[in-house]
């Protein structure tokens, strides 16, 4: 009933209009619908299930903007960042304010701290710093929110409830959390032994696992994106960038970039390399290498 309310509401305005003109746009009109109320559903259900609330949409930080720059001393200059943050939540737990960062993705999207500690994957530290920085507020996490439709393989008898379960599991918050009970618990006020919406679990005595970070890993990451930032902007200002892709797991930069007959990397030539990320578990990750 809500997606042909949708629907309806949708064919009323003039860009949906135009999916009206034949079969196969209409097709795609009813995909985008569809896909568009149950994104809605995962995120009502998110919000109603925890203490976190939005207060911030589409969250500007730059120079003249509402949320202040992040400011970077390179050489004899100053980096002043911008972007823009989807969607800020925050819970007040035991007197402090926590926030976290949630940016909407239209696929799948995965984050790992060894991908952070390489210059990869720093989008949402950069914006948690960002907030953090200009509120004084506490990080309690930082997340993708997959918008794709879900998808998932079972047996021609499984019960309608199983399916939603496994549609919920793929459904979860992607990216980590503070490792602080109160906090987890604001993030899923009916969380016991596996949260409905972000990767955390507890074993039979309370022990937390999953995708956890610590304040200490916070602040390690901090550092570890401002010198990625640095260590860029000093090697685009001096011209100096070598042409070495990245490699990691069974996929390489050089995949889908539209300059690579441009940047003259020759995988077989000998001074061509890739730069190669080993994929470490989170447990075992040490930041201080990096530093």
């Amino acid at each position: 009933e809500m997606i042909k309310t949708a629907e309806n509401a949708f064919a009323e305005v003039p860009a949906g209009r135009i999916f009206s003109k034949n079969a196969r746009l209409s097709y795609m009109g009813r995909r985008i619908v569809s896909r568009a109320v149950d994104a809605y559903l995962t995120i009502r259900r998110q919000i109603d299930e925890g203490d976190f609330k939005p207060v911030e949409f589409e969250a500007d930080f730059g120079r003249n903007k509402r949320l202040g720059a992040p400011c970077y001393q390179t050489g004899d200059s100053r980096v002043y960042l911008r972007g823009r943050i989807d969607r800020v939540d925050v819970a007040m737990i035991k007197d402090n304010e926590f926030f976290r960062i949630i940016d909407y993705k239209s696929s799948h999207k995965d984050i790992r701290l060894c991908r952070i500690k390489e210059g990869l994957d720093i989008q949402l530290p950069l914006y948690m710093m960002a907030y953090m920085n200009d509120t004084g507020t506490k990080p309690g996490g930082m997340y993708y929110f997959d918008a794709a439709k879900k998808i998932v393989s079972v047996d021609y008898n499984t019960e309608p409830e199983t399916i939603g379960d496994k549609i919920q599991e793929e459904s979860k918050l992607i990216g980590y959390t503070l490792a602080d009970a109160d906090v987890i618990q604001a993030m899923d006020r009916n969380f016991s032994k596996n949260s409905r919406h972000i990767s955390v679990r507890a074993n039979a005595g309370g022990q937390l696992s999953g995708n956890l970070i610590t304040d200490d890993d916070i602040s390690a990451m901090s550092r570890v994106v401002e010198r990625h930032i640095v260590e860029k902007t000093n090697s685009i200002y001096s011209g100096e960038y070598e042409v070495n892709p990245v490699r990691y797991q069974n996929s390489w930069a050089c995949e889908y970039c539209d300059f690579k007959g441009i940047c003259g990397f020759d995988r077989s030539a000998a001074d061509c390399r890739f730069r190669s990320i080993s994929e470490t578990k989170d447990k075992d990750l040490e930041w201080e290498d990096s530093e």
